[in-house]
């Protein structure tokens, strides 16, 4: 049976984007899909613990600009190969990763959001992943909540108790 957790990874990993999974407190990479790690011309494991400033500078940051969700962040992404920096769209979601709270930016080359070459996903389907990744980031956050209670030695009637309120969370059940 599979979880939110490893249907998140799975997706990332499948993504024909670029993506990242980044801490941004920390402003390090977690993770990098393949299709990133081709983007920049490196190995995946090589910018897992890198800077994200070493890969991508976004527009907005130093300006103070607010950018608006649904548009996507201008950004310019380091590229390998001797393409120096080229301009990208960023889209950023948070995200649950490895039982800790993390972002995940989705890098597309196209540089205007409506654009779609063909290449990678187009503009709903990020979307619809999108509201997948927060849907199963809210799932793992309950497991999460559980978890906790079942560690913190609490009683079965509690961890019941909790179980219980926290899946009403999630699946809205009103019969009287």
């Amino acid at each position: 049976m599979s979880t939110p957790d490893t249907d998140l990874r799975s997706l990332f990993e499948l993504m024909s984007d670029g993506a990242l999974v980044v801490d941004e407190r920390e402003g390090r990479v977690v993770a990098a899909n393949r299709a990133f790690g081709e983007l920049v011309e490196r190995e995946v494991e090589e910018l897992a613990g890198g800077e994200v400033a070493s890969l991508l500078a976004f527009e907005s940051e130093g300006a103070g600009a607010v950018v608006a969700a649904d548009a996507g962040e201008r950004a310019s992404l380091f590229a390998g190969g001797g393409r120096g920096w080229i301009p990208v769209r960023v889209e950023r979601a948070p995200v649950g990763w490895g039982g800790r709270e993390a972002t995940l930016y989705v890098v597309r080359r196209n540089v205007r959001l409506g654009e779609h070459d063909g290449e990678g996903l187009g503009e709903e389907e990020v979307r619809a992943l999108f509201d997948y990744l927060q849907e199963a980031t809210e799932q793992v956050e309950v497991v999460n909540r559980v978890v906790a209670a079942v560690n913190s030695s609490r009683t079965i009637s509690e961890v019941f108790s909790l179980a219980s309120q926290q899946m009403g969370t999630l699946v809205p059940f009103d019969r009287a």
